[in-house]
Protein backbone atom coordinates (compact mmCIF):
# COMPACT_ATOMS: atom_id res chain seq x y z
CA UNK A 1 0.00 0.00 0.00
CA UNK A 2 1.30 3.75 -1.03
CA UNK A 3 1.57 5.93 1.60
CA UNK A 4 0.48 9.43 0.18
CA UNK A 5 0.25 13.34 1.96
CA UNK A 6 -1.95 15.86 1.46
CA UNK A 7 -0.65 17.08 -1.90
CA UNK A 8 -1.10 13.01 -3.11
CA UNK A 9 2.65 13.05 -3.72
CA UNK A 10 4.03 9.99 -2.01
CA UNK A 11 6.09 10.01 1.15
CA UNK A 12 9.93 10.42 1.06
CA UNK A 13 10.15 7.06 3.05
CA UNK A 14 7.88 5.14 0.35
CA UNK A 15 10.02 7.32 -1.95
CA UNK A 16 13.51 5.93 -0.63
CA UNK A 17 12.16 2.39 0.00
CA UNK A 18 11.47 2.19 -3.67
CA UNK A 19 14.41 4.15 -4.79
CA UNK A 20 17.31 1.25 -6.63
CA UNK A 21 19.10 -0.76 -3.52
CA UNK A 22 22.69 0.61 -3.90
CA UNK A 23 21.24 4.29 -3.91
CA UNK A 24 18.99 3.17 -0.80
CA UNK A 25 22.64 1.77 0.38
CA UNK A 26 24.68 5.24 -0.01
CA UNK A 27 20.91 7.54 1.36
CA UNK A 28 21.20 5.66 4.50
CA UNK A 29 24.30 7.06 6.21
CA UNK A 30 22.04 10.02 6.18
CA UNK A 31 19.76 9.06 7.81
CA UNK A 32 22.31 8.39 10.84
CA UNK A 33 23.82 11.77 11.23
CA UNK A 34 20.45 13.44 10.79
CA UNK A 35 19.66 11.50 14.01
CA UNK A 36 22.79 11.40 15.60
CA UNK A 37 22.11 15.71 14.88
CA UNK A 38 19.12 15.46 16.70
CA UNK A 39 20.61 13.21 19.30
CA UNK A 40 23.44 15.74 20.38
CA UNK A 41 21.16 18.56 19.94
CA UNK A 42 18.76 17.05 22.96
CA UNK A 43 21.78 16.12 25.19
CA UNK A 44 22.85 19.81 24.73
CA UNK A 45 19.53 21.47 24.92
CA UNK A 46 19.10 22.33 21.47
CA UNK A 47 15.54 21.84 21.29
CA UNK A 48 12.19 23.24 21.84
CA UNK A 49 8.36 22.34 21.81
CA UNK A 50 8.57 21.97 18.17
CA UNK A 51 11.44 19.30 17.88
CA UNK A 52 11.62 17.88 21.24
CA UNK A 53 10.10 14.48 20.84
CA UNK A 54 12.00 13.94 18.09
CA UNK A 55 15.71 15.12 19.37
CA UNK A 56 14.25 12.63 22.50
CA UNK A 57 13.40 10.29 19.98
CA UNK A 58 17.14 9.77 18.38
CA UNK A 59 18.73 10.21 21.38
CA UNK A 60 17.25 6.93 22.40
CA UNK A 61 17.67 5.55 19.38
CA UNK A 62 21.82 6.38 18.96
CA UNK A 63 22.05 5.91 23.29
CA UNK A 64 20.80 2.27 22.83
CA UNK A 65 22.21 1.25 19.64
CA UNK A 66 25.33 0.01 21.30
CA UNK A 67 23.25 -2.42 22.84
CA UNK A 68 22.50 -4.27 19.68
CA UNK A 69 24.44 -6.56 18.30
CA UNK A 70 25.52 -6.57 14.93
CA UNK A 71 26.88 -9.45 12.85
CA UNK A 72 30.47 -8.98 12.57
CA UNK A 73 30.00 -8.75 8.39
CA UNK A 74 27.35 -6.67 8.47
CA UNK A 75 29.35 -4.22 10.59
CA UNK A 76 32.18 -4.50 8.23
CA UNK A 77 30.00 -3.59 5.53
CA UNK A 78 28.92 -0.82 6.87
CA UNK A 79 31.27 0.54 9.30
CA UNK A 80 32.90 3.35 7.16
CA UNK A 81 29.22 4.89 6.21
CA UNK A 82 27.47 4.44 8.57
CA UNK A 83 29.02 3.87 12.59
CA UNK A 84 31.57 6.67 12.49
CA UNK A 85 28.02 8.62 13.06
CA UNK A 86 26.69 7.19 15.66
Amino acid sequence: MLRWNASGDMSLSETVRREHRTNQQLFAPEIFRILQRWAEDYSSGNYDARNEAICRVANALVDNFADHEIDETTRNQFASLVFPYI
